[in-house]
């Protein structure tokens, strides 16, 4: 990605010239003044706000890898990957490890509240296991005890 402070000012400056070009002043004071007037947060533009993450702790299992860890069907991996026929999630995407362990406890009958940031993965594990009962009661036969 390219410097994103970088493409501001690049686009803040692009608009005062544009606002200059138009609308030329007959003394520079009055157009310094101008500058200093729209050249401020509020004004033309808002100063950007980036919010720096920290990543997430990976489990290096992909989802066809947890299924074979979890003793999930192998339908339930072809099911909900894109190595299956309907390619839910990325077969090569490897699970945070809070996704993988929110499974694992939803899998033992446990539930589980996952609180963490946003884009870090949270409807996956909410999903995966839910995704991976219904193929396996789809197997069995619906209502048959598993």
């Amino acid at each position: 990605m390219d410097n994103p402070f970088r493409i501001f000012n690049e686009i803040r400056q692009a608009y005062l010239r544009y606002l200059r070009s138009p609308f030329r002043l007959r003394y520079e004071a009055l157009l310094s003044e101008r500058d200093v007037l729209l050249d401020r947060d509020r004004q033309l533009y808002r100063e950007p706000l980036f919010e720096p993450l920290a990543p997430h702790e990976s489990s290096l299992s992909t989802v066809d890898q947890a299924c074979a860890q979890l003793g999930i069907t192998p339908e339930a991996a072809a099911f909900t990957t894109s190595g299956g026929d309907r390619g839910l999630f990325p077969g090569t995407r490897a699970l945070h490890r809070h996704q993988l362990e929110a499974w694992e406890e939803s899998r033992s009958g446990k539930a589980v509240v996952v609180t963490s940031a946003t884009g870090s993965g949270k409807t996956e594990c909410y999903l995966l296991p839910i995704f991976a009962y219904l193929v396996e009661e789809s197997a069995r036969g619906w209502g048959r005890p598993g």
